[in-house]
């Protein structure tokens, strides 16, 4: 969940710390460079109490809050300009423009996910995907679909891949696994009980976990091995259709499949090189 949206739930703070909530969604971008101290002052509260406000926002520090709010901050501003990706029309609009709307959201979507991925956090996923005896993807909602079309794409390249949307058979799963196989976890807001519970689950049982979430702070990327950010731009209570986040998932399967591919194209070949040299150094000793 974004940092902003998680400022707005005001039932999370007492008054003091509703006074920094303030100042801070005040200051935005300005609040680099302000001290703790500073903050402090300008909301009438203590450092504590600021410091207080952090910890509630699963930061361990006012520093560590700032760096993640800035990063927030430039990706809001930066990102999304020409389309609303939770109203990307409207009835009144002409089909054309609704089609023409639909691809401009695509291909910001596309922008956006390939400028926040790392390729050394994909070669990271690939690894442990590639070394997993099971691999089981966890997500609900809207997002059963993306695992499922992982799981089919994944089988055509020789490897199996375990998705339900029975939530007693995901948390069944997710306790019973082990360190030598790998849950790719799939969470818009990554803050949902069921997420939570299911991420305990696989770090009790030391299993590698490659987590697929929106930006924000949420304490389950501590809780795992790699972490893939998707576009964050769409209000959960309040959109007509989850356009970005389904189409920000696909890049990530996309290129995990065709590393994972290349890797089992690579073995195959060398496999098929041993066998003919072995053939070839069995005829000539017969010749001999």
């Amino acid at each position: 969940m974004l940092i902003s949206k998680k400022l707005q739930k005001k039932e999370m703070f007492s008054k003091a710390e509703s006074g920094v909530v303030d100042v801070i969604s005040h200051l935005g971008e300005s609040i680099e460079g302000v001290t703790v101290r500073q903050l402090a002052a300008k909301a009438y509260v203590s450092t504590s109490v600021v410091i207080h406000v952090c910890n509630k926002m699963g930061f361990d520090g006012y520093r560590d809050f700032v760096a993640a709010w800035m990063e927030e901050m430039r990706y809001l501003k930066n990102h999304f300009r020409e389309v609303d990706a939770n109203f990307p029309f409207t009835k009144q609009d002409p089909l054309q423009d609704v089609m023409t709307s639909i691809a401009k959201l695509y291909s910001e979507t596309s922008s956006d996910t390939l400028s926040m991925a790392k390729e050394a956090d994909f070669q990271k996923a690939v690894r442990l995907l590639q070394k997993a005896v099971d691999i089981h993807v966890f997500c609900i909602g809207d997002f059963i679909s993306c695992g499922q079309v992982f799981a089919d794409r994944m089988m055509r390249i020789g490897r199996n891949v375990t998705v339900t949307d029975n939530m007693g058979r995901q948390f069944f799963f997710s306790g019973n696994m082990s360190e030598k196989d790998c849950a790719i976890v799939l969470t818009y807001t990554g803050t949902t009980e069921k997420t939570i519970e299911i991420m305990n689950h696989l770090y009790s049982h030391h299993v590698p976990v490659i987590l697929i979430v929106g930006m924000g702070e949420q304490t389950i990327r501590k809780m795992s091995d790699v972490v893939l950010t998707l576009t964050t731009r769409e209000h959960l209570s309040s959109n007509i259709g989850s356009f970005t986040s389904s189409v920000s998932a696909s890049p990530f399967w996309i290129c995990c499949m065709h590393a994972i591919s290349e890797v089992n194209m690579r073995r195959q070949w060398k496999e098929e090189l041993h066998i003919h040299m072995s053939m070839r150094k069995t005829e000539s000793l017969h010749q001999h």
